[in-house]
């Protein structure tokens, strides 16, 4: 019983090491997903909430993804202050949150799963005067043109024009510093079609309303200005932003329109001072090839000041975002959520200190292989040496027909050796 166990055992051990170093090799090769979560937000020191918006992602084989329908919890602690919010990623990996936090204390927070399982953590800080400086501005009243006592601007109602879309202007005409009524006024369009009269005169508080759609990224108004035997004429070029996003307000709410087909876009509403609600858009395609979709009533902020910033993406780092003025604004105010928290970076610190352990394990499991199947190797070998030696003494043979050089076991020793050592090694260093 005792010599059939050790060559069974002298076989078993290296073909279990071989299948433990290739089911590991698969399961590595695999890899584990390792997920983290991304926070962007607005300031952080202002008398109010602080709100963002959170993402819930993936890695895999170097290639990320977002993870939907998950539930975070986010947890803030400011001193003894301490609260807790739960929010579901959406079909993007990204959910908003608010945070009822204490403006002058600093925040530590964290991003957990719903095991606990630290996703990202750290004291986010965004000033609020810098979050505002950081805001992209365009638009704003254009220059007063004069000849005379007679002199004339231009206002946009969004500030900004954006093609496709239909926007709303005026002519404003002063006469000796006052605004006057009744004066003639001539429009030409280049780069946008005027989809009303081109020709007209100023009402009782000197405007002339007009309306436009741009067809092209560059695109001016010729302004013909006659009273009273005086004219003026200038050419002023309009601010028009390329693939921003539309929208029109009505009773339900506001839709937003995007120029061409796209499955989503993203809204937030902000002050000069302050971060508001935010969100998805779920976009449809229409008849005709633009998209649409709405932000209910319920979600618009009843407050002064306000801003829609709308974007393409969740960070709204794009060219064509814009911060729409919705209480007649200036400028607009394109407000971004800065970058606060990462968890990536200690997300994958935790994946590879996981993943150097079980090299370690599996290192030392093979080794210990090793070791005993060269101690059952060598055990065996000399069993069958003694075994052999007894059997020519019996037939009657001479010591020297014999070969008693350790030569040949000392290189079967070596081989095995040097083969579970580079196994070893190559677990480790992986």
């Amino acid at each position: 019983m005792t010599s059939s166990r050790g060559p069974i055992l002298l076989y078993a051990l290296p073909l279990v090491a071989v299948v433990v170093l290739g089911i590991s090799t698969m399961v590595q090769t695999g890899g584990e997903p390792v997920r983290s979560a991304w926070v962007l937000g607005g300031p952080t020191d202002s008398d109010g909430p602080f709100r963002g918006r959170v993402q819930l992602k993936a890695e895999s084989l170097g290639a990320p993804s977002s993870l939907s329908g998950e539930t975070i919890v986010l947890e803030a602690i400011q001193n003894d202050h301490r609260v807790q919010r739960k929010v579901q990623t959406d079909a993007t990996g990204w959910a908003e949150f608010e945070l009822p936090l204490r403006a002058s204390s600093t925040i530590h927070l964290r991003v957990m799963d719903q095991v606990g399982t630290i996703l990202a953590e750290g004291k986010p800080f965004l000033e609020t005067a810098r979050w505002a400086l950081s805001a992209r501005r365009r638009g704003g009243k254009a220059p007063r043109h004069e000849q005379g006592p007679l002199s004339a601007r231009i206002e946009i109602e969004k500030r900004v024009l954006a093609v496709p879309f239909e926007a709303h202007g005026e002519v404003v005409v002063w006469y000796n510093e006052k605004r006057a009524s009744g004066v003639q006024v001539e429009l030409r369009a280049a780069g946008m079609d005027l989809t009303n009269a081109v020709r007209g005169r100023t009402d009782e508080r000197g405007r002339f309303p007009f309306s436009a759609r741009p067809q092209e990224h560059v695109a001016s108004l010729d302004v013909t200005v006659e009273h009273e035997g005086r004219r003026l004429r200038f050419d002023q070029l309009l601010p028009v932003v390329p693939g921003a996003y539309g929208f029109v307000q009505d009773e339900d709410g506001i839709v937003v329109i995007a120029p061409v087909p796209r499955e989503e876009g993203w809204f937030t509403f902000v002050r000069e001072d302050e971060r508001l609600a935010g969100g998805r858009i779920v976009l449809k395609e229409t008849e005709t090839g633009q998209s649409t979709g709405r932000i209910p009533k319920e979600i618009v902020p009843s407050r002064e000041d306000l801003y829609l910033v709308l974007a393409s993406t969740a960070d709204g780092r794009s060219p064509s975002t814009v911060g729409y003025p919705l209480q007649g604004q200036a400028q607009t105010f394109d407000a971004l959520d800065a970058y606060l928290l990462d968890g990536a970076p200690l997300a994958q610190h935790r994946a590879e200190k996981k993943r150097r352990k079980i090299r370690w394990a599996l290192g030392g499991y093979v080794g210990v292989v090793g070791v005993l199947t060269l101690v059952l190797f060598v055990v065996r070998v000399r069993r069958a040496d003694k075994k052999l030696r007894s059997s020519l003494r019996q037939v009657g043979a001479t010591q020297t027909t014999s070969d008693d050089s350790p030569l040949p076991l000392l290189i079967a020793v070596v081989c095995l050796f040097f083969a579970f050592s580079a196994g070893v090694l190559w677990i480790v260093a992986r």
